[in-house]
């Protein structure tokens, strides 16, 4: 499933290979799994792949839901006894 396809062709383009990482001593690190520091979509990759827990969260309780960029909370609200 696609969740963003004008994101879809840049992603598989970037991704496709691993990134080559330059440390000390001039070795290279091939980096194959999540973004890298400083990678421009890492913030947009990392939204879209939060999207599903969202929603399922959404239908599977009555809690109300609060989203940062890093972070997350959720409170149900109890009526109060008469």
């Amino acid at each position: 499933m696609v969740l963003c396809p004008p994101i879809e062709t840049y992603a598989i383009n970037t991704y496709q290979q691993p990134a080559r990482l330059f440390i000390t001593g001039g070795r290279i690190l091939k980096s194959a799994e999540n973004t890298t520091q400083g990678d421009p979509l890492a913030m947009v990759i990392y939204a879209i792949s939060l999207q599903p827990l969202i929603t399922r969260l959404g239908f599977s309780s009555d809690a109300k839901q609060c989203w940062y960029a890093d972070d997350a909370s959720g409170s149900r609200f109890l009526e109060a006894i008469k």
